[in-house]
């Protein structure tokens, strides 16, 4: 009976040790991301053969986004180039006073430095309120110095990336983020190296569960708005006569390659104006034109009385300055003066105002006034009253002596 018992307990024990060692199997996830960690530095399981990345270009890439929202209507980014380096130390995870990674046993860790890779968005390419996301371009020479990397101990090693813009006065996402390279281990050999972006923890500075990293620029500048006016006005100023105006924008040099388009009720398209000077067919008040690689953009138009043109949705930046000019042989005959920003001038064109972040208005006073005829009848009637009287005088004159005359003959 006894020998029985002990065979029984026996095969007991065999058949728990075998499903204990099936359900360890079935729980290993493979390798996890920080905060869980491998194998210390520490670890007396050493040495393991030496094992390399084996990364590409298009594996990071899908895991690094810029996305760059503009909030307010009309609004538009600038040419705008991102680039993230990493510029500093290889670093090892540390936790609770363990640290995970043996950074001097790292060879060729001395590699990782420079540009990992850039984003851009073009000028106007993303108008409010709209968002748009594109993937990092890694540089290559960035993969190749990643897979030169040779690990032979576990661990958690990163190098932290700065984000950087090509125009400061712009937003930049400025989390912390880094370059982490996982390396695990069974405890009789390591793991392939897997290569992965996270954000740093804003106190530690170590890497967090957060990686494929989506970098967010939001911009929520209102964009600027010149008005231009016309105004005629005396007794001999034209209500059909246009003047052309020449309308410079300067000072939008990272906005170069973006179109902006003029509003307003008057088109001229197809017109030919009374006195319209150069005007033709194809004239188009309402034509968008393109900013040049100097940062300038230029518009003709013309306007007659109490017509306005409006030039929307100029890029929002400092800086950002006005000229315009009514050309002189269209408003010949005529007074002009000026009014911008509430400021009066007395000539036909302002030069460099500076836009003003909630718009500008402006207004061209065209004023032609002559004599009236009252006033020309005033002027001659003291002569006349002169001839008149002397008339008057000779007359009872004559008068006079010819009756003198009839009398001495009687």
């Amino acid at each position: 009976m006894r020998k029985k018992v002990f065979a029984m307990m026996l095969a007991a024990m065999m058949i728990g040790t075998t499903f204990m060692g099936a359900m360890t199997v079935m729980a290993d996830p493979g390798p996890a991301d920080p905060p869980s960690t491998p194998t210390p530095a520490n670890s007396t399981t050493a040495p393991y053969s030496k094992v390399k990345p084996n990364v590409t270009a298009a594996g990071l890439e899908a895991g690094i986004t810029e996305e760059v929202e503009v909030d307010k209507a009309g609004a538009t980014t600038p040419n705008l180039e991102y680039t993230l380096t990493i510029s500093g130390e290889m670093k090892v995870y540390e936790a609770n006073g363990v640290v995970y990674g043996d950074a001097s046993r790292v060879t060729n860790k001395d590699g990782i430095y420079g540009q990992l890779g850039t984003v851009k968005f073009d000028a106007g390419e993303v108008i409010g309120p709209s968002e748009k996301d594109k993937e990092y371009t890694i540089a290559s020479a960035m993969v190749t110095a990643i897979n030169d990397l040779e690990f032979d101990r576990p661990g958690i090693y990163f190098w932290e990336i700065t984000k950087t813009v090509n125009n400061a006065a712009y937003p930049n996402d400025t989390r912390r983020t880094a370059l982490v390279i996982r390396v695990d281990e069974d405890g009789s050999k390591l793991h392939a190296p897997v290569v992965s972006v996270h954000s740093l923890d804003s106190t530690t500075g170590m890497p967090t569960g957060d990686k494929h990293i989506k970098y967010e620029d939001v911009f929520d500048n209102s964009p600027g708005q010149l008005t231009v006016k016309n105004t005629v006005s005396g007794n001999q100023g034209s209500k059909d006569q246009y003047m052309k105006y020449t309308v410079t924008l300067t000072g939008l040099d990272d906005f170069k390659g973006h179109e902006i388009t003029p509003t307003g009720a008057n088109t001229v398209k197809g017109a030919t104006p009374k006195y319209g000077e150069d005007i033709n067919g194809s004239t188009d008040n309402l034509k968008p034109q393109t900013i040049g690689n100097d940062g300038t953009v230029t518009f003709e138009v013309w306007l007659k009385d109490g017509e306005m043109i409006e030039f929307p949705d100029i890029p929002t930046t400092t800086g950002v300055k006005y000229s315009i000019e009514e050309k002189s042989s269209t408003h010949t005959g005529y007074d002009v003066s000026n009014k911008a920003d509430n400021v009066e001038g007395k000539s036909d064109k302002i030069e460099n105002k500076e836009l003003k972040p909630e718009g500008s208005r402006v207004e061209f006073f065209n004023e032609k006034q002559t004599a009236t005829p009252t006033g020309v009848i005033m002027a001659v009637a003291p002569a006349f009253a002169v001839i008149l009287i002397g008339g008057i005088g000779i007359g009872i004159i004559l008068a006079g002596r010819g009756r003198r005359e009839e009398d001495e003959e009687a």
